[in-house]
């Protein structure tokens, strides 16, 4: 690892982990090999300060991490292969269960970004009919995101919006899991892991008062097969009367209340062929007055942390004002949509960021409403 560490190397790699341990006698006849390999792996990396990124573990090796420091990340997925062509080789959502549960971040494996033919490609199909799909579940995954395209392949349009122009992600605050609804949805029914899954960002309203944490969810859903109900009580968000609903890529925004009484409804979503069929729904809160964050529309965690700083609401001689502070790559354009909640009319401003941070300022006074920015 020292050696490598020289290079440049960041993560360390161990693969492999079922097959070193099934198929040599040392690992199945004594009951501390394993472990005591493991543990001195991940001392190497602690003193040479790399991680660690585990591949094809049983789940002894995962529960093993619990006890490992330097271990990030693990893959959840099969192998990503273009000559053996798997479309449902994106599916993290149940593992990311018992990942995340540790602390650990899903790795969804490396992917194409781009549905053109890609020319060297040897046997197999050499294009992804998934491109979207796969680069938004990477991101969702809160883990690595790694497209593996041939150089002068890579989707930019796919990419940048999992990115900042400086490259920090726009992660959601946790993995992608696959929701409870699909389990008691199993236990009414034949009982079937459909690929149902949701993360979320918060954000602390600063409001001066009870500084309310609002929500913003990300709801995948794909080749369901069947029409599936959403309520907010499935996302585990308190139905207040203030969330709206929207389709990701559906533009321009569309926003629908959402309800107990107004769920979300999804289609049922069938496969054909090699084609995923999916869909990508944003929920989100409002305050009741004045203007509230929708987000940045051309990301696909629309409320990413590692973009939103800080949102604060004032009120002061009869006007209300709502500052939102976000950071990300010198001279970055941002676009941010804000709901104005008395009329629910949706605003897009660009801002240009040209310090550590920049703000966008919306006020509203009992005759008027604007925004800027600073």
């Amino acid at each position: 690892m020292s050696k490598a560490k020289e290079w440049g190397m960041i993560v360390y790699e161990q693969d492999w982990l079922i097959d070193q341990f099934l198929n040599m006698d040392s690992t199945l006849t004594d009951i501390f090999l394993a472990e005591n390999w493991m543990n001195n792996m991940n001392k190497a990396a602690q003193q040479v300060g790399v991680t660690i990124q585990l591949c094809m573990p049983l789940p002894s090796h995962v529960l093993q991490t619990v006890a490992m420091s330097q271990v990030t990340q693990i893959r959840a997925s099969g192998d990503y292969q273009r000559q053996i062509y798997d479309k449902d080789q994106w599916e993290i959502g149940h593992t990311s269960i018992f990942y995340d549960s540790i602390g650990i971040y899903p790795f969804k494996d490396c992917f194409w970004s781009n549905s053109t033919t890609q020319s060297g490609c040897v046997g197999g199909v050499c294009q992804e009919p998934n491109d979207i799909l796969e680069t938004l579940v990477s991101l969702l995954s809160a883990g690595p995101v790694a497209p593996a395209d041939k150089i002068g392949f890579l989707s930019v349009e796919n990419l940048m919006q999992t990115t900042r122009s400086d490259g920090v992600l726009l992660k959601p605050d946790s993995p992608t899991r696959t929701m409870d609804l699909v389990f008691s949805l199993g236990f009414k029914g034949t009982p079937s892991l459909i690929n149902l899954s949701n993360t979320r960002s918060r954000h602390v309203i600063q409001d001066g008062q009870t500084d309310p944490a609002f929500m913003w969810h990300y709801i995948l859903a794909a080749n369901t097969g069947q029409q599936i109900t959403v309520t907010p009580a499935d996302l585990e968000q308190m139905d207040n009367g203030n969330l709206f609903v929207f389709d990701y890529f559906k533009k321009p925004t569309t926003l629908s209340k959402f309800s107990n009484t107004n769920p979300l409804i999804i289609p049922a979503l069938k496969p054909n062929g090699d084609k995923v069929y999916y869909q990508y729904y944003v929920v989100f809160e409002t305050s009741s007055t004045s203007y509230s964050l929708i987000g940045e529309r051309n990301k696909f965690a629309v409320a990413s942390s590692q973009r939103f700083v800080s949102v604060t609401k004032s009120t002061q001689s009869g006007t209300t004002t709502t500052k939102v502070t976000f950071t990300g790559g010198m001279n970055e354009e941002v676009t941010i949509e804000m709901l104005h909640t008395p009329t629910t009319r949706v605003e897009s401003h660009t801002c240009r960021i040209t310090a550590v941070t920049a703000t966008l300022t919306c006020t509203e006074t009992t005759t008027s409403n604007s925004c800027s920015c600073a």
